[in-house]
């Protein structure tokens, strides 16, 4: 009954909508930066947020099973819950605005990214990390020396892609 009676509100939409009104250039090219943007730091964000947690997320570089446990199933979490759900969440604690709308991109991109870059990870060549373990360096450094080098590359092309994903 409730689909029935808001009918008359999807036409009233579409009426609206139609034809497109672009008596506006200005408004319209600086609504189009702003989603542009939007999707960029969503993205930015997420990338530097999912680095850690592709570092525990990956077998190879794990500090503990149990965080390599938790790091997955929090990747596996957020993947499976939409976009949109985090946007309808964070507007409803934030209001309408662009901060909800790059919370809620971000947030599902961490998941993303962490899983393709935990991925990238797990396929590093094991040897650059033997030669820099073997100069005696710590944890941080050896990822920061061997396994960081070989995936930036990939992270890179998935950094974009994201990027393309959180504009559509």
């Amino acid at each position: 009954a409730t689909l029935v009676d808001g009918v008359d509100e999807v036409v009233a939409l579409v009426e609206r909508m139609l034809p497109p009104r672009l008596d506006d250039p200005g408004r319209i090219g600086a609504l189009a930066f702003e989603t542009l943007l939007m999707a960029v730091l969503g993205t930015v964000l997420a990338a530097i947020a999912s680095i850690p947690l592709a570092f525990m997320a990956a077998r190879n570089t794990t500090p503990h099973p149990v965080v390599y446990a938790m790091a997955r199933a929090i990747i596996t979490f957020c993947r499976a819950m939409p976009d949109l759900l985090f946007a309808v969440l964070f507007v409803r604690a934030l209001g309408i605005g662009v901060l909800p709308g790059i919370l809620a991109l971000a947030l599902h991109s961490i998941c993303m990214l962490g899983k393709l870059f935990a991925d990238a990870i797990e396929q590093t060549d094991p040897g650059p990390r033997e030669a820099v373990r073997s100069t005696g360096v710590g944890y941080f450094r050896e990822m920061i020396n061997a396994v960081v080098p070989q995936v930036v590359p990939s992270w890179i092309g998935t950094f974009i892609y994201r990027v393309d994903i959180n504009l559509r």
